[in-house]
């Protein structure tokens, strides 16, 4: 954290490990974490302390990116899909429905859309993605991705 625009900065990790942060996000005194291996992280006291909320996220998700919109808050993982909770972090419940690839690297919110960036190769209910872009599928699996919102 750097309290003063850049010029120093301290570690404020607390409770959340040595793994990797990809994301952090932002809602009012709330912070949340993106993290390889351990999902998501939140605190609540400026990062002084954080505690996992993996309710609902397979266990030792890696992910990759959050976005908040209003009260919601969206999750991107390696190979489990979005995720979005209605309550904080506390529970979180899959939104993957016509996801083609369950890897997902960034966000973009608007009013009527969530757009997902995804990589890797393609996937389908049956099977989870693999390390190489199987033949005839970089089209399909590859770049952003349109979804409504979902109400939950």
């Amino acid at each position: 954290v750097s309290g003063n625009n850049g010029s120093g900065w301290a570690s404020m990790s607390s409770g959340i490990g040595p793994q990797p942060i990809y994301s952090i996000a932002i809602s009012g005194s709330n912070l949340f974490a993106a993290t390889e291996f351990d999902g998501i992280f939140l605190s609540t006291n400026n990062g002084l302390n954080w505690s996992p909320i993996n309710n609902g996220i397979p266990q030792n998700a890696d992910v990759f990116t959050l976005k908040i919109d209003g009260t919601d808050v969206y999750v991107g993982t390696f190979n489990n899909g979005v995720y979005k909770s209605t309550d904080n972090g506390s529970n979180w419940t899959p939104i993957n429905n016509g996801l083609i690839c369950n890897s997902v690297s960034s966000f973009g919110i608007n009013s009527s859309f969530i757009f997902s960036g995804t990589f890797g190769p393609a996937r389908s209910t049956l099977q989870p993605c693999r390390p190489m872009t199987p033949p005839g599928c970089s089209s399909r699996c590859r770049g952003i991705r349109a979804s409504s919102k979902v109400k939950t």
